[in-house]
């Protein structure tokens, strides 16, 4: 994908949003492993001012059920499943309106502000929207409702809202602002002395700030020239042919190769 083509898809998921009713300082939620569609909507929200609620993927239900209520997201962006975790069996415990659901949006007793979920991937449902659809709505935006969300957003606005792994109670929210992380990604870059010849590869998750902040926004913004994200770690000899000259990861991550 070229940047100019991700840029159309960006857009295509933000007017999308629109259409849907999302609005600056309205939450979204994105609960999934890495795929190139949750860093589509990293970037989405951000450009018409919604904040992006990021969700760990392996969380318990009660850690889910405390996040997904704690965040007050008005839509969620999921996956089916992940290694043993059925996502919709877990969610539907959670919100048992959905199995009767006729259109979108619906209510969700236990989550009154939540109204629309999003299929990232794998088998679509009747009861959520799948991406292509989610896409499909922003051409029904006009051009002016277009121009004005994106005129919007503000440097000190909210924009992420991101929780810890819930390991000693639970998960704790840090809302943060466009400046917050932007500066992060764009100092972490400078520190590295990247620049657009190097490759980089984001095993991490994309859920923690590791892979959203230092991982999709440094590359987005310090120019470089391919960003190759994974839905599980890839041991060395995969990567060789890839042509990446950065490996962004943790120890656990770097002692598997």
């Amino acid at each position: 994908m070229t940047w100019r083509q991700f840029d159309e898809a960006v857009n295509s998921a933000a007017r999308g949003l629109i259409q849907l009713g999302f609005k600056r300082g309205d939450h979204f939620g994105v609960w999934a492993t890495n795929w190139p569609e949750w860093v589509l909507l990293q970037f989405a929200t951000a450009r018409i001012g919604v904040v992006l609620a990021t969700i760990n993927p392996v969380y318990r239900p009660s850690e889910l059920a405390y996040t997904l209520e704690h965040s007050q997201i008005r839509g969620l962006a999921m996956i089916d499943h992940f290694k043993s975790t059925d996502f919709d069996e877990l969610f539907c415990e959670l919100c048992p309106e959905i199995e009767t659901a006729h259109e979108i949006p619906f209510q969700c007793y236990r989550f009154p502000k939540r109204e629309t979920i999003v299929r990232l991937r794998e088998t679509p449902r009747g009861d959520m929207l799948t991406w292509n659809e989610l896409c499909d709505l922003g051409a029904k935006v006009t051009d002016q409702a277009w121009q004005t969300a994106k005129r919007t957003p503000v440097a000190s606005d909210p924009i992420n809202l991101q929780y810890t792994s819930g390991t000693t109670g639970h998960p704790k929210g840090a809302l943060l602002t466009h400046r917050n992380i932007l500066l992060n990604a764009f100092y972490g870059g400078e520190c590295q002395k990247l620049s657009e010849r190097d490759r980089i590869c984001i095993p991490v998750p994309l859920y923690h700030c590791f892979g959203c902040v230092l991982g999709t926004l440094t590359v987005r913004y310090m120019a470089q020239r391919w960003c190759l994200l994974m839905k599980v770690f890839a041991r060395r000899k995969r990567l060789k042919p890839s042509g990446v000259r950065q490996f962004t990861a943790y120890p656990r991550c770097l002692s598997r190769c």
